[in-house]
């Protein structure tokens, strides 16, 4: 048996498994309650597993199972519900235990639930592998509390965060580290890279970023960092990475921070109904707040895309706290822009090697182009001094690369506070190139 983050995997020779929901509830502050009820309690414990278990198979189907663990201790599996229902039914059975077991008198007792998936072979026997289900349950499931109210003049349970663990806080960390795992794979990294204000010399945004680097720098990055990949496996790093986003403004809006988090999507993917329909979806089902709102970056828009079909794909983006930049293939090809095309930002990134004189006139362009669209302009590379001070001159408002700083974050580490100044990033642990103590400051 295996195990990873929030989900658990039963092995199966054959490798044929089916997708279920594990979940343990358990009855918490046991001791007072047999204490109160002394000799009593040997009389009724079968009554009260027999109203547990009836509260168990009041939520379950006919596929699934449930065992008793330890004393008021019970897994549960389900096979055709998701992870959200099966933490409601979770919650369910232990709001149902604690009303009708424990009444209004007993408030120490609480009932606990924890949830997480699970894969399993056909004939999956919840049995022999209960006590390794419950260890990695224990340790990454989400974890939700049934306490009776005692105080507050409530007749009914109510339901809180757990202190152990935040439910929130667990499916975030798995799924940046999902994301980190999928990248590994492809021998790509991950890394969420301040993005600055070059006027104001500080970051209130992080870019996750898939790059490649060769001898310590970065020679790669987004889409171009999955060149040779399927368009298939491409939609879903970037669905991956949008999870990873989301998961990363969550963890800022619980810590009661304010940053945006940013992920890049390629206008390749967006111009296929399928993988564009894929990654819409997956954006609809989630939520962000204002104090921690997603920047959906529009990637390698190619040479001659039509401003017209670029505006619909800004608009298709129009979300609560979703906010839509646009990134220019080439910038010295960047078109006129004749009507508005709705983007929060536009610009590009300069090339690994580019004549000063060149890149100077090519952010001239950008900001005579985002002149007109009420948006604000921003540019990656920005690798020295000069091309840093080319881009304040040009009113450039955002920017990224080597003379700001090398350094990012892996998006697992205690949030920082925000906004980053240049000089929290010696205190960053990721360095990108080979000289970690190069940190520019040209003019900021």
């Amino acid at each position: 048996m295996t195990s990873g983050p929030n989900t658990i995997v039963v092995d199966d020779r054959s490798g044929d498994r089916i997708a279920l929901r594990a979940g343990k509830v358990q009855v918490l502050g046991m001791a007072p309650l047999k204490e109160r009820l002394g000799p009593k309690w040997n009389r009724l414990s079968d009554l009260v597993h027999k109203l547990f278990e009836t509260a168990i198979r009041r939520v379950q189907g006919p596929s699934d199972h449930f065992i008793a663990v330890d004393e008021l201790s019970y897994l549960v599996t389900f096979r055709d519900l998701s992870f959200e229902e099966t933490n409601l039914a979770c919650t369910a059975i232990a709001r149902e235990a604690c009303q009708m077991l424990f009444g209004d008198q007993i408030g120490e007792v609480t009932v606990r639930s924890l949830v997480a998936a699970i894969l399993a072979p056909k004939g999956f026997d919840l049995n022999p592998s209960a006590r390794a289900i419950d260890s990695v349950l224990e340790a990454r499931g989400t974890e939700t509390i049934v306490a009776q109210s005692v105080h507050t003049g409530s007749s009914g349970p109510v339901v809180f965060p757990s202190e152990k663990v935040r439910p929130a806080a667990a499916t975030s960390f798995a799924e940046i580290e999902r994301a980190h795992a999928a990248l590994e794979a492809l021998g790509v990294r991950l890394g969420l890279f301040p993005v600055w204000e070059l006027r104001k010399a500080s970051a209130s945004s992080v870019f996750l970023v898939p790059f490649v680097d060769s001898g310590g720098q970065r020679v790669a990055t987004g889409r171009r960092a999955l060149e040779g990949l399927s368009d298939e496996k491409v939609t879903e790093i970037e669905i991956s990475l949008l999870q990873a986003a989301f998961a990363y403004a969550s963890r800022v809006q619980q810590e009661g921070r304010l940053c945006a988090t940013g992920i890049g999507v390629s206008y390749a993917t967006l111009s296929m109904f399928h993988s564009r329909i894929r990654f819409v979806t997956a954006l609809q089902k989630k939520k962000t707040s204002p104090s921690s709102p997603l920047l959906l970056k529009i990637e390698q828009v190619p040479d001659g895309a039509p401003i017209a079909r670029i505006a619909e794909l800004v608009a298709m983006f129009r979300f609560p706290n979703v906010r839509v930049t646009v990134e220019f293939q080439h910038l010295n090809a960047m078109p006129d822009l004749d009507i508005r095309i709705g983007a929060a930002g536009l610009g590009g990134s300069l090339p690994a090697t580019v004549d000063p004189e060149f890149a100077e006139r090519m952010m001239t362009r950008l900001a005579h182009r985002v002149a007109g669209q009420k948006a604000f302009a921003f540019i990656d590379r920005l690798d020295t001094p000069r091309l840093l001070a080319d881009a304040q001159a040009n009113g450039i408002r955002f920017g990224t690369g080597a003379a700001l700083s090398s350094r990012h974050l892996s998006g697992l580490e205690p949030l920082p506070t925000f906004p980053l100044l240049l000089t929290d990033m010696r205190q960053f642990p990721y360095p990108v190139t080979v000289d970690p103590t190069d940190y520019k400051r040209s003019s900021l």
